[in-house]
């Protein structure tokens, strides 16, 4: 007789097909071929788990993370460790509302102004690729704690990753002014920027 599948099961699979599914797409929206011959697990298999037909071994978890370059919890959330979670929620305030949109949006641009990559940041600060990713997207919020420890490997203050996006842009521009910039330049580059609405 078939056994029936629990409820935690079922929402496990549907977590673990859209992980994989997800992280495909960040990698050059790689093929489940492609990431067959990564992992050596067979496309039928691959293709089960993205399908929610069931959920893989923590080993198959691991070479799907190993090939996806990210942490086995990312793919499968039950594979977290529960002490090192518990310390993150004991000792981290989130951001909310206004200061969370303000850090996904200056993080974005901070991270294309510098040409960083979310890998290269997770490599330096020890927060997932996942994690850094959901950020960016929305999909969680970040901690406090996270702004500070980015804002040290930027080498930006922290007001820069928390404050208001138009305010991030106003120093960028007046920081690209030149010195030597003539008074009628000066003037019609002002009247460009009020027309932008960038000041």
């Amino acid at each position: 007789m078939k056994q029936k599948t629990t409820v935690l099961e079922r929402l496990a699979r549907e977590e673990i097909s859209r992980n994989i599914k997800y992280y495909m797409s960040l990698n050059n929206k790689i093929s489940l071929q492609q990431l067959s011959e990564l992992t050596g697990i067979p496309k039928s298999t691959l293709g089960n788990y993205t399908q929610k037909a069931n959920s893989p071994t923590p080993e198959a978890v691991k070479k799907i993370a190993r090939a996806l370059n990210v942490n086995p919890e990312d793919i499968d959330p039950r594979l977290v460790n529960i002490e090192d979670a518990k310390k993150v929620i004991q000792n981290s305030r989130k951001l909310y509302g206004a200061e969370k949109e303000n850090f996904r949006t200056n993080l974005k641009f901070l991270m294309s102004e510098k040409k960083i990559t979310e890998q290269e940041i997770a490599r330096i600060t020890g927060y997932t690729v996942g994690a850094i990713s959901h950020w960016l997207t929305g999909l969680t919020t970040p901690p406090a704690e996270a702004a500070t420890n980015i804002s040290k490997v930027l080498n930006i203050p922290i007001s820069s990753l928390l404050s208001k996006p138009s305010e991030n842009l106003k120093m960028t521009i007046l920081d690209a002014i030149p010195d030597d910039i003539t008074e009628e330049e000066a003037k019609k580059l002002i009247l460009f920027i009020k027309n932008k609405k960038y000041l």
